[in-house]
């Protein structure tokens, strides 16, 4: 794919986020607590029991 491609510029702009280290613990943690709050909103506001 050429580099004039609109998805070669793409891929050129968001080089910086996709070389830049992760620490994949901590963002699995973190959707676990999304997760968790997104249930919990869920239940309270469909008034399940817990």
């Amino acid at each position: 794919m050429p580099a004039s491609s609109s998805a070669g510029r793409a891929a050129v702009a968001i080089a910086p986020w996709l070389e830049t280290p992760a620490d994949w613990d901590a963002e699995f943690e973190a959707d676990l607590e999304d997760l968790e709050c997104l249930v919990e909103t869920i239940v309270a506001r469909a008034g399940y029991a817990r």
